[in-house]
């Protein structure tokens, strides 16, 4: 019975592949039409549905799962999705309530739930129960939506959907049922066909619910496509044929396995008794069952005979003898290799199945279905070995096969039936699948022909078919045209409603065509119509095949009128270019294709080249005379908007369609080249499409001179006007500079004040001025603009404008040589002129460009312009310098005592009185000394005239060297010295007056070999405002003092109020 119920199984496997292809059909078809109808989403839920119906088939095929009592949790879930699905579809139409879907979503979360809880063995009922809930509740939402649709006879889309739920209800739950209340042995095999019947079942509404889809499919895309739409009937007997082979097919396996069973079954009992005939039974009474027979050679013949008859059949996984000791089974020898693990001699067999103990008490030979122990799953064959005198059992003969090997010979038999069915059952779809492509080829065919009449028929242009050289056919339009009868036309020679001139033309042409020549398909006649009346129409062909004859499908077009436009377009045409060929300026014309098509007599003079050689002529053949080679010029140009236009067009503007512009071509006139102006614009015809462009050039060469010399003459006139102004500039800003050089009474203010304007005439330049001192023969800056770097003193010979005595230039891109002076600046350019004023050279003026030494052009441009403005602004400043200069050495001869150097008594008088006021406004101090010189009167007369004025000379010296710049040394008067000492008290005064008094002593005098020392000086002090408040006081209280030191005995320092002797103490 196991065995039987195996093959159910199997049986069962098989018919869920094929519920499984079949819902895999109806997932595609669904989707499909989702796809094709988009805006009716319900085919997806029907696609989803079938979908999760594939999977849990396939699900079932690996578990067995009829048998096993459930599909698991897994089928359930995949189950329950499928059939929310299906309740989604039913809302989509709106004929299921929404709060009604929504219990039904939460009624199935709960019950997914319940399954995932369970993990008893009792858990079994409880799933199927569980699925049995889900089914139900489902199945009235469906209900509902079939109201809606009815179910018809014939099964439609919403009656498949009510059907299918209820079965697979069936599918699950009975066997869980029948297994859990009854027992494996009510599971018959009369229960497992009823469940693969409903299946069977639910196949064939699946594949009516596939060809319902189908039916929706060509409905929606006749539809779309706008075609009527053609259902075929009596499609129902294919569904009846596949379901008959699957049947067939199904009790053919099932037959199959069956007949392979009961034979695999009879021939291992056969081979089980055959091994039992072969067992001596002497050698089995020797036999004790311990371990003592393993050392026998009774149990090593034993041994031996079990594996010759374990090689027999490759299926046999075991052969063994089998003894009943003590009321236990005990494996005496088995046919495995002694060092095999499961090789057991002598070995208690625990877990014995009862069929053993059957055949000791009864003596039959057994067979037992599956049965598992410790060593697998066994189909075993027992065949009890009996006692000849007695007939009593002494051993039972086994042999076991593998259950797997035994299912999988029955299922290799059962393959064949298997495979011829699913190929007959494809063989039969296809022939479906072609029968239904061959009607639909006839129905398009019918309808094209159908199509074609009516174009025919309706079509505006004359149709005729000729064979034979005769009119066969004519529609409509060709009756109207000829003007005859359709009864008059047809069977007639096509050639004799043709003009006699054109018939000819017609028989070189069936000439040609019958010599296999290639003929032109387009051809023009000329028809005589049924009123005499002369048409000229357009005549196309080609060859088919007509009434099952060779014949010709011509088209015939009326163009007499557009041949009457033709030539008053090309009379008009010719009169265009008459006009084109007259105008003065140079003009050519081309088409879309940019080809010339018109090229006037003064184009042809202007490019030499003639009409003939250009007309027709593309690629930019047309630049050629102007240009030399080939480019766009404006006539191309005209056509694009936004044009990077080239160097050469200058001056371009456009105005609509139109583009003017001017440009220089150097090939022109033989390579005299010339200058043009170009007008360029589009031509559209009738409808507005650009037809090709025009251009007219004229030659603008001796405006463009004239222009040229009068930008020229503007130019210099702007740059008279332009160096006017700045020449008007420069004097006024230089007129200013000699008036306040003119006002400084120092070559250094005059310096300083003479920069500051030339940094105005030279505001991105730099520069300095510089001054001869006549005392060391060196230049001296005593101004610079800019913060421009020079030496502080450098030698007339450090420059090569007061070495060359005249202006010098040094430029780094004209290699000059750099000046020694300025080796510490810049290497700019630099120009520096000589100070010549009476043909003395003063000093050195010098200006430095701070432009990039790398723009060479800029630089030169630069020099070009100062060059001449430095000249002439060097003369001026060298007058305004000689004047200056000239001034200072009157006021210095004026105030400077010309023996000594010192200021004298006039110079004296004019400091002090400023120097008095200002002590007054600061409330300081003013010291005064007054000296003179002892025995002078005595010295003189002993050495001369000449040692004396040398002594005045390092008298004075040494007074200059010991007091402060800001004090004031005067030469008072013959050998008396006066020195003004501001801001000093009467006791810094003393202390100067003590410092001179001792330097006085130390001068040494030359006198031929003769040194002569011992010089004193005799000083008087006074100081302001102890000793007077006015000038002339003060000088009398020092004058006092002086004498009082004469008197006191010389040599001497003395006070107005008190006498000072050597040891600086003062005596009051």
């Amino acid at each position: 019975m196991q065995i039987f119920l195996q093959i159910a199984a199997d049986q069962l496997n098989y018919i869920h592949m094929v519920c499984g292809i079949a819902y895999l059909i109806l997932a595609v078809t669904a989707y499909s039409l989702a796809l094709e109808d988009k805006n009716n989403a319900p085919w997806r839920w029907v696609a989803l549905f079938a979908l999760s119906q594939v999977i849990s088939a396939w699900l079932g095929t690996l578990e067995h799962s009829v048998l096993q009592g459930s599909f698991g949790m897994i089928q359930v879930a995949t189950d329950w999705i499928g059939w929310a699905a299906l309740a989604q579809f039913g809302r989509s139409w709106n004929v299921i309530g929404r709060s009604a879907l929504r219990g039904y979503w939460i009624f199935g979360v709960i019950a997914l739930a319940v399954i995932a809880s369970i993990t008893t063995s009792s858990g079994e009922l409880i799933k199927s129960i569980v699925g049995i809930a889900v089914t139900t509740a489902v199945v009235p939402a469906i209900i509902q939506t079939a109201k809606n649709w009815p179910v018809s006879s014939k099964g439609s889309i919403r009656g498949c959907a009510v059907t299918v739920p209820v079965l697979l209800t069936l599918k699950i739950s009975l066997p869980v049922l029948l297994s859990h209340y009854g027992g494996e042995n009510i599971l018959s095999i009369g229960t497992s066909i009823l469940i693969q019947i409903a299946i069977l079942v639910e196949i064939g509404l699946v594949i009516a619910w596939v060809i319902q889809l189908v039916r929706v499919y060509e409905k929606t895309r006749a539809i779309i496509l706008g075609e009527n739409v053609v259902y075929y009937k009596n499609q129902w007997w294919i569904i009846v044929i596949i379901m008959a082979v699957f049947v067939c097919g199904f009790f053919a396996t099932a037959a199959l396995g069956i007949a392979e069973a009961g034979s695999l079954n009879n021939a291992l009992m056969r081979e089980t008794k055959i091994a039992a005939l072969a067992v001596d039974p002497e050698i089995i009474k020797n036999m004790t069952g311990t371990e003592a027979d393993l050392k026998t050679a009774d149990y090593k013949r034993l041994y031996e005979q079990q594996l010759q008859i374990g090689q027999v059949n490759s299926l046999y996984m075991w052969t063994y003898i089998l003894l009943e000791k003590d009321d236990k089974i005990v494996i005496l020898t088995d046919s495995k290799p002694m060092d095999a693990p499961d090789h057991t001699p002598v070995t208690l067999y625990s877990d014995a199945p009862s069929g053993i103990t059957e055949v000791f008490k009864s003596g039959k030979a057994q067979l037992i279905d599956p049965y598992k122990d410790q060593w697998g799953m066994w189909i075993t064959s027992l065949v009890p070995v009996t006692d000849p005198f007695d007939g009593k059992v002494i051993a039972v003969q086994g042999i076991d096969i593998p259950a797997e090997k035994f299912y999988a010979v029955i299922k290799q038999r059962q393959f064949q039936p298997i495979l011829i069915t699913w190929l007959f059952a494809i063989v039969l779809l296809g022939a479906y699948y072609f029968e239904r492509r061959l009607r639909e080829s006839l129905r398009l065919v019918r309808q094209s022909e159908n199509k074609y009449s009516a174009i025919i028929n309706n079509s505006m242009d004359s149709i005729l078919v000729i064979s034979d050289s005769k009119i066969r056919f004519a529609n409509n339009s060709a009756v109207q045209f000829m003007g005859f009868g359709e009864k008059e036309i047809i069977d007639e020679y096509f050639a004799k409603y043709l003009h006699p001139d054109d018939q000819q033309l017609l028989r070189m042409r069936y000439v040609d065509r019958m010599a296999g020549k290639a003929l032109s398909p387009i051809v023009e006649f000329r028809v005589i119509r049924a009123n005499g009346e002369i048409r000229i129409v357009h005549c196309t062909g080609v060859k088919i095949d007509y009434m099952g004859k060779p014949a010709d499908l011509v088209q015939l077009r009326d163009i007499t009128e557009n041949k009457k436009a033709e030539l008053e377009l090309q009379e008009a045409h010719r009169s265009l270019e008459d006009i084109i060929d007259s105008l003065p300026d140079s003009t050519f014309v081309i088409d879309r294709q940019r080809k010339v098509i018109a090229w006037n007599q003064a184009m042809e003079k202007m490019t030499g080249v003639s009409k003939s050689q250009i007309i027709g002529k593309g690629d930019y053949e047309y630049s050629l005379p102007f240009y030399g080679d080939r480019r766009p010029i404006a006539i191309d140009m005209v056509f694009t908007r936004d044009y990077d236009y080239p160097e050469h067009y200058y001056n371009v503007y456009r105005s609509g369609n139109t583009m003017f512009a001017e440009n220089y071509a150097p090939s022109i006139y033989g390579g005299k080249g010339a200058y043009l102006w170009a007008t360029a614009s589009i031509l559209f015809d009738s409808s507005g499409q650009i037809k090709g462009a025009i251009e007219t050039i004229r030659d603008i060469t001796e405006r463009k001179q004239l222009e040229e010399e009068i930008s020229t003459s503007n130019e210099m006139l702007k740059q008279w006007l332009d160096e006017s102004e700045r020449t008007k500039h420069e004097m006024m800003i230089t007129g200013e500079m000699i008036r306040k050089i003119d006002s400084c009474a120092s070559l250094d203010e005059a310096g300083k004040n003479a920069c500051i304007y030339l940094d105005k005439l030279f505001d991105e330049d730099t520069g300095f001025i510089a001054i001869i001192n006549e005392e060391n023969n060196l230049l001296e800056p005593i101004g610079a603009f800019d913060k421009l770097h020079c030496a502080g003193h450098f030698r007339l010979s450090d420059c090569w404008a007061t070495k060359l005595k005249r202006p010098y230039i040094y430029s780094r891109s004209a290699g000059g040589q750099l000046c020694a002076h300025m080796r510490d600046s810049s290497s700019h350019t630099y120009v520096e002129v000589p100070l010549v004023a009476q043909n003395k050279l003063l000093g050195l003026l010098c200006i430095q460009c701070n432009l990039d030494e790398s723009d060479n052009e800029q630089v030169s441009r630069w020099l070009e312009q100062r060059k001449a403005m430095i000249n002439r602004i060097a003369a001026q400043l060298s007058l305004a310098l000689a004047n200056t200069q000239l001034r200072v050495t009157l006021r210095r001869q004026a105030i400077i005592d010309p023996l000594t150097g010192l200021y004298n008594r006039r110079y004296m008088h004019e400091v002090l009185e400023n120097e008095l006021r200002r002590s007054l406004r600061a409330g300081k101090s003013i010291g005064f000394i007054m000296g003179d010189i002892d025995n002078f009167k005595k010295f003189n007369d002993l050495y001369g005239h000449d040692i004396g004025d040398q002594l005045l000379k390092s008298v004075a010296n040494t007074m200059k060297a010991v007091v402060r710049l800001e004090d004031i040394v005067c030469r008072y008067g013959g050998e008396e010295f006066l020195i003004i000492l501001p801001s000093a008290s009467l006791q810094d005064t003393y202390q100067r007056a003590l410092q001179i008094n001792d330097v006085v002593k130390s001068i040494v005098l030359n006198s031929g070999s003769n040194k002569i020392k011992g010089v004193t000086i005799s000083l008087g002090v006074s100081a302001y405002p102890e000793q007077g408040k006015t000038g002339d006081e003060l000088i009398a209280a020092a004058d006092k003092a002086m004498y009082q030191a004469k008197n006191e005995g010389r040599d001497r320092v003395c006070t107005a109020l008190c006498q000072i002797n050597h040891a600086s103490q003062l005596v009051t």
